[in-house]
């Protein structure tokens, strides 16, 4: 802030008055001086009166007004509030702030609650820029501000199905709002008791009435009755250990009810089994359908206590010093064994951890993990002159050796080893020189660091294709099928009818020849980044492709048979209503003309689907007088 210094002038004939910080200093003729936030100046008109700032002098003459002096801008309240008020709404953005401020508001998601928008006098609602979004803006008037945050309850239903439909009726269903108390009441019909109520197949209460507190969903029950007299049975599922985690779907149940019973692990531990009484494994699944035997049954989840583990790294200093091993997952307590080996040119200093202190000075050593990652360090002391540092390009193609500190002129052993799916290339030097084709080599070592790599190239990816070729009449395998692929590729089917090929990712075609027994048959794949299996079906010569194109089935009308002629492909034939309800089903023995007794079909219009032995179907529309 500057500091202002005004020398007044004779007579007091005008005043003019203006807000300014204790920094301002008012000094009178007679040397005297006021000084405070609020000053009342008068001077002469037609007199100067000097300002003293700290850049200079400035000779302000008369026409001196409020405005020509700076006050700083006032700060003004926002008062924000929610309805209803007892929701736990968050709201941002109340607050002290400065007059023609841009103020950002706004309102939080509320749990069974909807935003439908911000209230307040007309004048504070104007100033918004959008009163109906949870999250809006407005410039600070000078004066203070208030605006209501509304929410509005959602509603949510209850809904009870009965089961048996007519076993009973509930009351207290309906339209709730989160946090509502739920009473529902159960009446048996004549005849029937209540059991209890159930979720998804699970118990969640015996009692009746059940009282439930509203949550912020919908909520569908069934509620189950029982014929009088009817035994039920008690599920009962137990947490193993109590403290592992939480199981649903215990209770009350009858003789063939489905019953979903859940385990959830707590945190720290994970599910491994349900057991029964005599600890035989009844499911491997968390959640499963169990059927309720006619007896009581205790079910126990099992859960495992999570052990955690933890992280030791391994590092060398520098990375060419040399090799590292040990590095791992271990648990608390585990006792590592780490080694250090130097590369030639270089030898072990010691192991420090991540603050840089000393944990031994011992190149191999037993290391006990503690309940913490671990980071440690093997120092290395480059002896020789020069650095050999060796690559591998891609990092995961292969690994080198070799490298290390050397003298001029060294001869040394250098090597590349690609993985599994890559093959070698070449090695390169800093200039992308080609230096060597051969994976090992000797390197003369110059008078200079140098670094050499080691270049992999993926392999091409092949996958197996299958080809299973069976016998159409009889799916019989057919051996010694020739498989022809794009012309150029071949494969011969063994005695269980299957050939395989190696192929890369394409589209390709093929052939099936079985010589002059089999019609050749032809197709076409895509290889597509995973291994396939092709099913060949193939005709024996004489065979129509279409093996039910010649089938004959009479009368149609029918009354107590019908008569199919040209079977010898057909394996089944299944009659179904006009509805598609399945009301017989045949197996057809393979025989040229085979008769199905219908005596114990009512009249009315069947669809009647004719399979055969390649999967193909027929499917013709036959009524019985």
């Amino acid at each position: 802030m500057k500091k202002i210094t005004l020398i007044l002038g004779m007579v007091l004939l005008s005043i003019a008055s203006f807000g300014q910080n204790d920094d301002l200093k008012v000094v009178s003729p007679a040397g005297g001086y006021f000084t405070g936030s609020g000053i009342t100046l008068s001077w002469t008109l037609g007199e100067p009166v000097i300002a003293t700032f700290s850049a200079g002098d400035i000779l302000l003459t008369q026409g001196f007004q409020q405005g020509d002096f700076w006050s700083p801008p006032q700060s003004h309240t926002l008062i924000l509030l929610a309805n209803p008020d007892n929701i736990g709404a968050e709201l941002i953005g109340a607050g002290e702030h400065e007059e023609g401020s841009l103020v950002n508001i706004s309102a939080g998601n509320v749990l069974g609650y909807s935003f439908i928008g911000w209230s307040g006098n007309e004048e504070d609602t104007e100033l918004l820029e959008d009163a109906d979004e949870p999250i809006t803006s407005f410039t600070m008037p000078s004066r203070d501000v208030t605006f209501t945050a509304n929410y509005q309850a959602v509603d949510y239903n209850v809904s009870v199905t009965v089961v048996p439909a007519s076993a009973g009726t509930i009351t207290g269903d309906g339209v709730y709002h989160v946090g509502d108390e739920v009473t529902l009441t159960a009446t048996a019909s004549d005849g029937y008791e209540f059991l209890n109520w159930r979720i998804d197949g699970s118990v969640v209460s015996s009692d009746n009435p059940f009282t439930f507190t509203m949550p912020a969903a919908d909520v569908q029950l069934t509620a189950h009755f029982k014929e009088a007299g009817i035994e039920t049975y008690t599920l009962t599922l137990a947490a193993l250990p109590a403290d592992g985690g939480t199981v649903v779907g215990g209770g009350e149940y009858e003789e063939g009810d489905v019953v979903t019973v859940a385990a959830i692990a707590n945190s720290g531990y994970v599910f491994v089994n349900w057991t029964n009484e005599t600890n035989d494994v009844v499911s491997t699944t968390a959640s499963f359908n169990y059927t309720m035997p006619a007896a009581d049954v205790t079910l126990t989840a099992n859960f495992e206590a999570v052990v955690p583990t933890y992280t030791l790294t391994l590092v060398a200093n520098p990375v060419a010093g040399g090799t590292v091993t040990g590095a791992g997952v271990y648990e608390e307590g585990d006792e590592v064994a780490i080694t250090a080996t130097a590369n030639n040119g270089y030898e072990f200093v010691n192991w420090t951890d991540a603050s840089n202190e000393v944990v031994s000075t011992a190149a191999n050593f037993s290391f006990t993990m503690p309940a913490a990652n671990v980071t440690l360090t093997a120092n290395f002391n480059q002896t020789a002159s020069y650095v050999l540092t060796l690559i591998a390009n891609p990092a995961d193609g292969g690994v080198v050796s070799g490298a290390g500190a050397f003298e001029a002129g060294d001869e040394v052993a250098v090597s590349a080893t690609a993985n599994s799916g890559y093959e070698f290339v070449n090695w390169t030097n800093e200039s992308d020189e080609v230096i060597s084709t051969t994976a090992s080599f000797n390197y003369t070592m110059p008078a200079a660091n140098v670094t050499l790599t080691a270049n992999f190239e993926a392999l091409p990816t092949y996958y197996t294709v299958t080809f299973t070729v069976t016998n159409i009449k009889d799916n019989e395998p057919i051996a010694n099928v020739v498989i022809t692929i794009n012309d150029d590729i071949t494969a011969t089917t063994n005695a269980e009818g299957i050939a395989t090929v190696e192929l890369l990712d394409g589209a390709y075609s093929y052939s099936a020849n079985a010589g002059e027994t089999f019609t050749v048959e032809t197709g076409e794949f895509v290889v597509d980044g995973a291994d396939l299996n092709i099913n060949v079906r193939m005709n024996p010569v004489g065979v129509p492709a279409n093996i039910l194109s010649m089938l004959e089935a009479y009368p149609n009308p029918f009354s107590s048979h019908v008569t199919i002629k040209n079977a010898d492909w057909v394996t089944r034939v299944v009659f179904t209503n006009i509805i598609g309800q399945k009301v017989a089903d045949v197996t057809l023995p393979g025989v040229d003309v085979f008769t199905i007794y219908t005596n114990q079909l009512e009249k009315g219009i069947y669809l009647v689907i004719f399979q055969g032995n390649n999967g193909e179907k027929v499917i013709r529309k036959m009524v019985k007088e």
